[in-house]
């Protein structure tokens, strides 16, 4: 160190210059700073223990440039603590402060950059994007707060996952609610199910941090739909869904209708439909019944409190009631209206039934005509198929009956008392055969006056022993002889003057039922067809009587032997001997 230079030593172990001190192009020491530079004048950086602002704040500035600018500083903040700051200069926000009590702060500058990113190798986990307009972090990994995860990938299934990883007593609230100024916008809720990992009762709450159902509203709601129409909704929805306003909002459209409602009770006004057809519940006091009316309000049809139906009345008297001036007031058709059964009611109650078809038929049961209210009892009806009157028929044209069977028997010289004889009708339409007629009379002419005391009976067996007796009947036949020239006009003949015919009561005991029958006279044909008795009649003739039993009655072959047989008997002992004929039809 010679005498041209102001380096000298000035105590032990300290060196000092009252210059600045240049080192090999490499260190500058000037007055309280140094600078390093590149073997130039052109500093990397330099060091100073004072700031410009501040008596004592050492900087350690670097620098590049042909003409050195300051790009990043450290210093020691004098005036904030003593703090280690980090930033472009002591002039601006620093980017690092760290306190000597272990504070620290990032600070970003106001500009339109990305301030700061922090990243493992390639990957960003964090970025401040200061972007004027665009403020925000991006967060490049899931952000994990205490046990509350958010997951950054748009495609996770859990979006937000709290984890409870600590049990907690069962029924136990473990929520997370969203809340503005104190008061809970949306809570997320569960319940501990007392094991560790495990939830109950998970629920959604929108104004309630209780909710009791999966999702549970609390207060109005909206709901918005494709058109501009919205759908307004308060009350208690737990209960019933109240509408915002009377006739406010529409449910469902005639291209998008619901295809099904499931309601336990439901409670509407009227029902209307496209066309202005309506259901409508009943106008009359104390009646809740329910009206199906036209588009003009015509009532068409009636159901009420009782369950009955009326059809163009409000006043259904019957479970079906139909009123109409029209005729017919009722149509049963098969198909289509060109196979049809009409029926009318006339203004004095009187019922027509018209028919498009030939045939109204009853098929398996009996059809009963009575006058009053029920029908009596009718004894011996065989089977079903039967048709009843109660009082008399009244035929127009004729009556024709289906085909029978007849077996007949001749029985002559009759005179003692004896059985006259027996007829074979097993067999004939079955074991089980119906009677439709039986006709007894005397035939040809006794000579005298003649009264004959019958018996016939129907036996299953050939034997007719009593013990095998179906049924039986008692009847009498009469000959009455008309002498002198007798006619219809005189008064002193055995001949009744006025229907030129002998009147006889016929008993016919059938159940313990005692019934009288007219006789009739001797039939010129089979078909009992008979020539009227008026005017003379010749002497020595007479006028024979035929007992005639025309009620139905079936014989039934209990035992299946298929051996029954009619039987007559005389009862009586005879003047004269006499001829009985017998006609049975089998049906």
């Amino acid at each position: 160190m010679g005498a041209d230079t102001n380096l000298y030593r000035s105590g032990a172990n300290e060196l000092k210059t009252d210059d600045n001190l240049t080192i090999g192009g490499l260190l500058t020491v000037q007055g309280v700073s140094a600078e390093l530079t590149s073997g130039t004048a052109s500093p990397t950086f330099y060091i100073s223990n004072a700031s410009a602002t501040d008596t004592y704040d050492p900087t350690i500035a670097f620098r590049t440039g042909a003409s050195p600018t300051t790009k990043q500083s450290i210093w020691l903040d004098d005036s904030d603590f003593d703090k280690l700051k980090f930033g472009l200069s002591s002039a601006t926000y620093p980017v690092l402060t760290l306190g000597t009590d272990g504070y620290a702060l990032f600070e970003i500058p106001d500009n339109s950059a990305t301030a700061m990113e922090i990243k493992e190798a390639t990957n960003s986990y964090l970025t401040f994007d200061t972007t004027n307009g665009a403020e925000k972090i991006v967060f490049g990994k899931d952000l994990e707060i205490g046990l509350m995860n958010v997951d950054a990938d748009s495609g996770a299934v859990n979006f937000v996952n709290m984890d409870i990883s600590t049990s907690a007593p069962t029924s136990t609230v473990e929520s997370l609610s969203i809340a503005l100024d104190g008061t809970a916008i949306l809570t997320v809720y569960g319940e501990s199910s007392g094991v560790a990992g495990t939830l109950q009762n998970a629920r959604v709450g929108i104004g309630t941090t209780t909710p009791a159902y999966l999702l549970d509203v609390w207060g109005t709601s909206r709901f918005g739909s494709a058109t501009s129409t919205q759908v307004v909704f308060g009350g208690y929805v737990q209960s019933d869904i109240i509408p915002y306003a009377d006739n406010s909002y529409s449910l469902g459209a005639s291209g998008y209708r619901w295809s099904n409602i499931y309601a336990a009770t439901s409670t509407v006004g009227d029902l209307v439909f496209g066309n202005d057809f309506r259901i409508t519940e009943s106008e009359l006091p104390a009646v809740a019944g329910l009206y199906i009316q036209n588009a003009v309000g015509d009532k068409l049809m009636t159901i009420d409190e009782r369950g009955f139906v009326g059809v163009g009345t409000v006043t259904p008297a019957r479970a079906l009631s139909a009123l109409d001036s029209d005729s017919p007031q009722m149509r049963l058709a098969q198909t289509d209206d060109s196979s049809y059964s009409d029926f009318q009611v006339d203004a004095l109650g009187n019922l027509t039934i018209s028919l498009s078809g030939d045939e109204m038929i009853i098929p398996d049961d009996n059809l009963k005509i009575c006058s009053g209210g029920a029908c009596p009892a009718f004894a011996g009806l065989l089977g079903n198929g039967n048709l009843v009157v109660e009082n008399d028929v009244f035929i127009g044209g004729n009556l024709v009956l289906g085909d029978a069977n007849t077996k007949t028997g001749v029985f002559a010289g009759l005179q003692a008392t004896s059985t006259l004889a027996t007829v074979d009708i097993s067999g004939v339409k079955g074991n089980n055969p119906v009677v439709r007629r039986v006709s007894v009379y005397i035939d040809g002419d006794p000579g005298a006056d003649t009264n004959v005391n019958c018996r016939l009976g129907f036996y299953n067996s050939t034997s007719t022993t009593e013990n095998n007796l179906i049924t039986d009947y008692y009847f009498n036949l009469t000959y009455t002889e008309t002498d002198g020239g007798a006619n219809a006009g005189e008064t002193t003949d055995t001949v009744d003057a006025t229907a030129g015919l002998a009147k006889y009561d016929l008993i016919r005991y059938l159940g313990g039922t005692a019934e009288n029958i007219r006789l009739v006279a001797d039939p010129s044909d089979f078909g009992l067809t008979f020539t009227a008795l008026a005017g003379a009649h010749n002497d020595n003739t007479g006028v024979a009587r035929v007992a005639e039993i025309t009620n139905l009655f079936q014989l039934y072959d209990a035992d299946g032997t298929n051996t029954i047989h009619a039987k007559l008997e005389n009862l009586s002992g005879l003047n004269n001997a006499v001829n009985i004929n017998m006609i049975i039809e089998l049906q």
